[in-house]
Order: C-alpha cells, then structure tokens, then sequence
C-alpha cells in the first residue's frame, strides 16, 4: 500500500499495522479520515496495531476532535492490539503529548493498549511485543515510517535511516 496523505497527515498501513503522522492540528476531518483508514483496515483483520508519530508542528486536538476519539477509541478498544503514540521533538514537548495522550486513553477506557514512546523503535519495538503472523517485521515498520516523514516534505529522524 502506499502512503496516504490527507490535510496535514499521512497515514500508511502495513500487514495490521497502520502508521500515522501528524504534521497538521488534531482536528476532526483529520481525526475523522484516520478512524476511515483504521476502520478499512478492520474490515480485513480481526484486530490491528496502530503507531502514530506527532510532529512539533501539530497541536492537540480540540473538544470536537477529543469527544470523536473518546467514542472511537471505546468503540474500538478490543480490536485494537496495542496503540502507540510517539511525541517527535523536545523533552517539554514529549511531556505534553504525553499528558494528552494518557487522559484521553483514561476516559476511553483505551489505557490498557495505549503506550506513549519517546522515540519510534521503541514504539515499533512496544508494537512487535503484539504482533500476530500479520505484522510486518521491524525494519519494515521503521522503513514504513520513514516514508511517512518523506511524504509530508519532513527529514525522518536519525533513527530511521540506515
């Protein structure tokens, strides 16, 4: 499959995995056509994995945006493996990713499957601990990510090129 790339995101699925970068704000249209990605790919797997990296350049999501996830996320929560967030830049920046990040889980009831990672092989790593025969292998998953950052005009971080 090749990378999709939709108002400021891009979103690429590989075997049950689908990976996804935020460049843009986290607002609905944007929420919306990751849950249509991640809904397509359900209609071929029993259950998923999914990893997202979040650029500096993307802010949270506003109350709209938070109350689609919330009602996703619960809706989805059993068929979704393990999913990752990975907050791309500073120390502050991770920390705050990260406090979004767990309250939205708490009150999806998602905490259980969320990991908030500070860099992307961990997350890949945190991904492959749930992998099923489906599952790319790990290079693949970094390569993946990898060509996330290149279609949205973005330098991938040292830690995913060869």
């Amino acid at each position: 499959m090749s990378v999709k790339v939709f108002d400021g995101i891009g979103t690429l699925v590989r075997g049950d995995v689908l990976l996804c970068i935020w460049k843009a704000d986290a607002r609905l249209p944007r929420i919306q056509h990751v849950f249509r990605e991640l809904n397509q790919l359900l209609a071929t797997h029993s259950d998923v994995l999914l990893i997202q990296m979040i650029l500096p350049s993307s802010g949270p999501p506003d109350s709209d945006s938070r109350d689609r996830n919330r009602r996703e996320l619960k809706r989805l929560k059993d068929q979704i493996r393990r999913f990752v967030s990975v907050p791309v830049g500073d120390a502050l920046r991770m920390s705050l990713v990260r406090t979004i990040m767990r309250a939205m889980t708490l009150v999806s009831g998602t905490s259980a499957q969320h990991l908030v990672d500070r860099t992307i092989a961990i997350g890949v790593d945190h991904l492959l601990e749930k992998a099923s025969p489906s599952t790319p292998s790990r290079r693949e998953l970094l390569d993946s990510a990898a060509s996330l950052f290149v279609a949205l005009d973005e330098k991938p971080p040292a830690e995913l090129q060869l």
